[in-house]
This record gives C-alpha cells, sequence and structure tokens, in this order.
C-alpha cells in the first residue's frame, strides 16, 4: 500500500504527490511524542506563545508549545473521543477522513488515531487526513508524526482562504471535522459562518464534528448553529473543568450530521 503526501496551498495547485514505500500504521503514543520532540526552552519562549493562541514561527516554539499546552489539549481531546468512539465503531467496517482544522502540531489527529487503535481500527481504515495550518514549521512536524498513515493532504493556509476544492473527501467515507482549540478564536481570527458554508457545499454523507476549545466564549455554540436543522445527532455538549484536579477549562461539542 503506497503512502501518498499531498503539499499545497490555496497559491498552488495542483498537489505534489510522494509515495512511500510502506504499509500504513497509527503514530506514536501522542505522550510519547510530547516527551520526544516537547521541551521547556525559555520563559521568553513561553511567554511568545501568547497563551497557545499565537502562530508559531520556530521549532523552539513547537517545542514549548507541546511542553507547556500539550497535556491540557490531550486530556480535553481524550474528553471529546470518550463519547464519540462508539458511534465511529457502528462504522468500523467503513473509510473514514479526518480533516483537522488550524491543526498545528497535529494533536488532535494524534490523539484520536491513538484512541481509535486501541479499539481495534486499522490504520488502513484511515483513507486520508488532511491537515490544514498556516505555520509551515508546525505543518511540517504534524507532517512527520503522521507520517506512517495512507494519504496526507496539507493545506498552508488560513482557515478563511479554505475552498469547497480544499476539503474535498470521498462520498461514501465517514468524516471527522477536528476543531481543537480553534472556534473560540472564531470572527476574530476568521469567520465562522463562512468556514461552516464552505463545509457543507464541500461534504457529503455522514459527518463528526468534533469541537473543543476553553470555555470563555459562545464561538462552538455559534458554529453548530449553522447546522442545526439538518438531519444528525448531538453527541456531547458540555462546559466546565478538565479535571477535577486542574485549572483547565474545556468546551466540548461533538455532533453528527447528515450533509
Amino acid at each position: 500500500m503506497a503512502v501518498q503526501v499531498f503539499h499545497s496551498s490555496v497559491k498552488a495547485s495542483p498537489f505534489a504527490v510522494k509515495p512511500s514505500p510502506f504499509s500504513a500504521t497509527f503514530p506514536e503514543k501522542f505522550s510519547r511524542i510530547r516527551q520526544r520532540f516537547g521541551a521547556s526552552i525559555s520563559n521568553a519562549v513561553f511567554y511568545s506563545l501568547d497563551r497557545g493562541k499565537a502562530i508559531l514561527e520556530s521549532a523552539e516554539q513547537a517545542e514549548q508549545f507541546l511542553c507547556t499546552y500539550g497535556p491540557m489539549h490531550e486530556a480535553k481531546m481524550k474528553n471529546a473521543c470518550a463519547p464519540l468512539l462508539p458511534h465511529l465503531m457502528q462504522h468500523s467496517e467503513s473509510q473514514f477522513e479526518l480533516i483537522d482544522y488550524a491543526c498545528g502540531q497535529g494533536l488532535a489527529s494524534i490523539v484520536l488515531l491513538n484512541q481509535l487503535q486501541e479499539q481495534g481500527f486499522s490504520a488502513s481504515n484511515v483513507a486520508s487526513i488532511n491537515l490544514i495550518e498556516p505555520s509551515p514549521v508546525t505543518l511540517n512536524r504534524a507532517l512527520n508524526f503522521l507520517d506512517g498513515m495512507q494519504v496526507l493532504r496539507s493545506h498552508q493556509c488560513k482557515l478563511d482562504a479554505l475552498t469547497a476544492s480544499n476539503l474535498s473527501t470521498q462520498q461514501e467515507s465517514v468524516k471527522v471535522h477536528l476543531f481543537s482549540n480553534i472556534l473560540d478564536m472564531g470572527n476574530t481570527a476568521f469567520n465562522l459562518e463562512q468556514l461552516a458554508n464552505t463545509i457543507k457545499t464541500s461534504q457529503t454523507g455522514v459527518n463528526y464534528f468534533v469541537c473543543v476549545s476553553p470555555r470563555y466564549n459562545n464561538c462552538i455554540d455559534r458554529f453548530a448553529s449553522f447546522f442545526q436543522g439538518m438531519q444528525g445527532e448531538l453527541i456531547l455538549d458540555v462546559e466546565g473543568p478538565v479535571q477535577a484536579d486542574k485549572t483547565w477549562t474545556q468546551k466540548i461539542c461533538v455532533f453528527k450530521v447528515i450533509l
């Protein structure tokens, strides 16, 4: 089975394709990736992260981000994945396609894939992963961390620059849309309604949305509202502490829509 990597930006077309000779394999556990590729660099680098909201421009920032924010983001994604997995198990014979919006270093995709592996899924069930991220530094790290998967697509761009063709998927596949700590920046860094409309015009069939953010605004609820009235199901809608022994907060909304 050839592994294909598609690198693209909204300015460059068509995709370049790089075949790889090995079969699909799941990524390492996120905790192991953090141990290997995360580090506390300095106070200056820590403050340059702008509480995790900055577009990272250096390897040092990427390492500091994994070290500082990795455990919190992993815990939130695990909380989101727990009720999602039984639904995905209903499609265990299907092909899955992941779209990771503002993916950073691919944390959301990695955590979900770790969970799928624990449930006995085959890596070959994941037909493609589409990584969308404006930072070339973090996008390249995400591609490296996910290198064993079958088909990786990458678009180095901001969310407002996405087109329907950038999000193309197979009609019969099950789509999983990952939003890890990005929707809370909606209508500041990008237009929430425009993004929702681009998704609705580009996708068909079964679509799952995994939305995870801090709980300090209502942007996740606003994003989900653009899919109201469609056939689907609310799977999880919670906010509050991530863990009892931490000050971390979370807002999680997981829902299914037939498009």
